[in-house]
């Protein structure tokens, strides 16, 4: 069976930790890891471009393949690695990845290799562990509202970040409310976006009802230290699932008046709507399938 096209690589592991408070601190303050899931006092989930880390500590108490190796299901190594995330856009990836191992023809040749059946986390993630021939555990999992959940083999051509991406600032692009509650996902998006992109310029601008108004993040990108270390380019991200009259007609204008305050050497950029790219939509397809699909799940 070849790699499913789901598959978005290995872009997750695990790892045991005497003390998960230091370890935290450590991966975050030193190596500027951001924190995914930290609520719970045995494990947590750090992200760092594009991939995720779990942190186990050794009183951990979810959910382990129960013959996993030799040890048991509390058999956690005192350190290092536990296992290798095999990350899927979609649960039905998962359940027709776990279907193949366990047909009899599969694993024939390979007597110390097994399947574990899929389980739901406390996280809400959804996969299973696979003991390969050498013992080493690896889990094909899907977890919903992750920050790798993206495809590598369909970044655009044009992919703004892929040469001298810290010239570039990013702007989202939303229609505004004066509603404050409507505006959390879009500082939700924002906030998200600078821990990933430390580096590079982010803010959130509003075409009527909210501010800041588009003219005025373009002042304080000016007045920000991304002016002075060379950012020329700015690329707008609209906040829209479809391009309509507020992207064809009403974004153009409002862009080219706002513009005319920056240096006449900058470049400034209109990028596709949210719903456009074909692995955006796939990621829809998967939530809202997953989410149909977990909620006939039993609770972990």
């Amino acid at each position: 069976m070849k790699a499913s096209s789901e598959f978005l690589g290995l872009r997750h592991a695990a790892v045991t930790v005497k003390n998960l408070a230091q370890s935290l601190r450590f991966y975050t303050e030193v190596l500027g890891f951001s924190r995914f899931l930290d609520q719970d006092s045995d494990w947590a989930m750090v992200s760092f471009a594009g991939t995720t880390l779990s942190l186990v500590s050794r009183t951990y108490s979810g959910p382990l393949p129960s013959e996993a190796s030799s040890g048991g299901s509390d058999a956690l190594p005192p350190r290092g690695i536990h296992h290798l995330g095999l990350v899927v856009s979609s649960i039905q990836a998962v359940d027709q990845m776990y279907q193949h191992l366990t047909l009899p023809a599969t694993l024939a040749s390979y007597p110390s290799a097994r399947a574990f059946p899929p389980k739901l986390h406390r996280d809400r993630s959804y996969g299973f562990y696979l003991q390969d021939p050498d013992g080493n555990l690896l889990e094909w999992i899907y977890v919903p509202s992750v920050p790798y959940l993206t495809k590598a083999s369909v970044t655009p051509v044009s992919d703004p970040f892929e040469l001298e991406y810290q010239k570039t600032a990013i702007i989202l692009l939303a229609h505004g409310s004066s509603d404050a509650q409507w505006t959390r996902p879009i500082l939700a998006l924002r906030d998200r976006l600078r821990s990933e992109l430390p580096a590079v310029f982010i803010a959130e601008a509003y075409m009527e009802f909210a501010r800041p108004t588009l003219e005025d993040t373009l002042q304080d990108l000016l007045r920000s230290e991304a002016h002075s270390s060379g950012v020329k380019r700015v690329l707008i991200f609209p906040q829209f699932i479809s391009s309509g009259g507020h992207v064809m007609k009403d974004l153009p204008s409002i862009i080219a008046s706002a513009s005319r305050i920056l240096p006449p050497d900058w470049k400034v950029e209109l990028a596709e709507t949210l719903g456009e790219p074909d692995w955006v939509r796939e990621a829809m397809v998967s939530w809202i399938s997953g989410r149909l699909r977990r909620e006939s799940l039993p609770n972990p």
